[in-house]
Protein backbone atom coordinates (compact mmCIF):
# COMPACT_ATOMS: atom_id res chain seq x y z
CA UNK A 1 0.00 0.00 0.00
CA UNK A 2 1.44 3.37 -0.97
CA UNK A 3 1.61 6.39 1.29
CA UNK A 4 -0.75 9.06 -0.10
CA UNK A 5 0.43 11.73 2.34
CA UNK A 6 3.34 12.54 0.02
CA UNK A 7 0.90 13.41 -2.75
CA UNK A 8 -1.30 15.40 -0.39
CA UNK A 9 1.58 17.60 0.72
CA UNK A 10 2.75 18.08 -2.86
CA UNK A 11 -0.75 19.22 -3.89
CA UNK A 12 -1.04 21.40 -0.80
CA UNK A 13 2.28 23.09 -1.62
CA UNK A 14 1.14 23.84 -5.18
CA UNK A 15 -2.18 25.15 -3.86
CA UNK A 16 -0.43 27.39 -1.34
CA UNK A 17 1.59 28.92 -4.15
CA UNK A 18 -1.75 29.79 -5.77
CA UNK A 19 -2.86 31.33 -2.47
CA UNK A 20 0.09 33.71 -2.51
CA UNK A 21 -0.76 34.82 -6.02
CA UNK A 22 -4.46 35.76 -5.49
CA UNK A 23 -5.17 36.77 -9.09
CA UNK A 24 -8.76 37.25 -10.30
CA UNK A 25 -8.55 33.96 -12.25
CA UNK A 26 -7.39 32.15 -9.14
CA UNK A 27 -10.24 33.65 -7.09
CA UNK A 28 -12.73 32.40 -9.68
CA UNK A 29 -11.18 28.94 -9.65
CA UNK A 30 -11.51 28.59 -5.89
CA UNK A 31 -14.96 30.23 -5.79
CA UNK A 32 -16.19 27.63 -8.27
CA UNK A 33 -14.68 24.88 -6.16
CA UNK A 34 -16.38 26.06 -2.96
CA UNK A 35 -19.70 26.47 -4.76
CA UNK A 36 -19.35 22.94 -6.18
CA UNK A 37 -18.59 21.49 -2.76
CA UNK A 38 -21.49 23.36 -1.18
CA UNK A 39 -24.01 22.37 -3.83
CA UNK A 40 -22.98 18.91 -4.92
CA UNK A 41 -20.76 16.99 -2.62
CA UNK A 42 -19.16 18.25 0.52
CA UNK A 43 -19.84 15.05 2.42
CA UNK A 44 -19.51 12.39 -0.25
CA UNK A 45 -16.74 9.84 -0.03
CA UNK A 46 -15.32 10.73 -3.44
CA UNK A 47 -14.55 14.22 -2.15
CA UNK A 48 -13.26 13.38 1.31
CA UNK A 49 -10.86 10.76 -0.03
CA UNK A 50 -9.56 12.92 -2.88
CA UNK A 51 -6.39 14.39 -1.36
CA UNK A 52 -5.84 16.84 -4.21
CA UNK A 53 -9.33 18.24 -3.78
CA UNK A 54 -9.00 18.40 0.01
CA UNK A 55 -5.79 20.42 -0.40
CA UNK A 56 -7.51 22.85 -2.78
CA UNK A 57 -10.51 23.17 -0.47
CA UNK A 58 -8.16 24.04 2.42
CA UNK A 59 -6.60 26.81 0.35
CA UNK A 60 -10.03 28.06 -0.76
CA UNK A 61 -11.09 28.27 2.89
CA UNK A 62 -8.05 30.41 3.62
CA UNK A 63 -8.61 32.67 0.61
CA UNK A 64 -12.28 33.29 1.34
CA UNK A 65 -11.81 33.20 5.11
CA UNK A 66 -14.62 30.70 5.63
CA UNK A 67 -12.89 28.36 8.05
CA UNK A 68 -13.81 30.16 11.23
CA UNK A 69 -16.14 32.64 12.83
CA UNK A 70 -14.68 35.66 11.06
CA UNK A 71 -16.27 37.60 8.23
CA UNK A 72 -15.71 35.98 4.80
CA UNK A 73 -13.76 37.79 2.10
CA UNK A 74 -14.51 38.10 -1.64
CA UNK A 75 -18.16 37.23 -1.03
CA UNK A 76 -19.41 38.81 -4.26
CA UNK A 77 -17.55 36.34 -6.49
CA UNK A 78 -18.54 33.41 -4.30
CA UNK A 79 -22.21 34.48 -4.40
CA UNK A 80 -22.03 34.65 -8.20
CA UNK A 81 -21.18 30.97 -8.48
CA UNK A 82 -23.54 29.93 -5.71
CA UNK A 83 -26.37 31.53 -7.69
CA UNK A 84 -25.42 29.40 -10.70
CA UNK A 85 -25.87 26.18 -8.70
CA UNK A 86 -28.75 27.22 -6.45
CA UNK A 87 -31.06 24.76 -8.24
CA UNK A 88 -28.95 21.90 -6.90
CA UNK A 89 -29.79 23.03 -3.39
CA UNK A 90 -33.56 23.21 -3.91
CA UNK A 91 -35.04 20.42 -6.02
CA UNK A 92 -38.59 21.63 -5.33
CA UNK A 93 -38.21 24.80 -7.38
CA UNK A 94 -36.18 23.42 -10.29
CA UNK A 95 -36.82 20.41 -12.53
CA UNK A 96 -34.35 17.53 -12.57
CA UNK A 97 -33.40 18.18 -16.20
CA UNK A 98 -32.09 21.67 -15.39
CA UNK A 99 -28.79 22.35 -17.12
CA UNK A 100 -25.78 22.39 -14.83
CA UNK A 101 -22.97 24.92 -15.39
CA UNK A 102 -20.09 23.68 -17.55
CA UNK A 103 -17.59 24.46 -14.81
CA UNK A 104 -19.28 21.92 -12.51
CA UNK A 105 -18.38 19.17 -14.97
CA UNK A 106 -14.87 20.61 -15.35
CA UNK A 107 -14.35 20.25 -11.61
CA UNK A 108 -15.47 16.62 -11.79
CA UNK A 109 -13.00 16.02 -14.59
CA UNK A 110 -10.13 17.85 -12.91
CA UNK A 111 -10.43 15.88 -9.68
CA UNK A 112 -11.37 12.60 -11.38
CA UNK A 113 -14.82 12.46 -9.79
CA UNK A 114 -17.67 10.74 -11.61
CA UNK A 115 -20.07 13.37 -12.94
CA UNK A 116 -23.08 11.62 -11.41
CA UNK A 117 -22.35 13.72 -8.31
CA UNK A 118 -23.58 16.63 -10.42
CA UNK A 119 -27.14 15.29 -10.35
Amino acid sequence: MRDNSIYFYKDLRVALLDFQEQSPEMLEKYAKLLAWVYAYGGGCEAVTLNLRMVADIAVAQKIFNVSGGERPQHTEILQKYLQEVKFALSRKEYPKDTEHPAWAYEICEKYNIKPHYVK
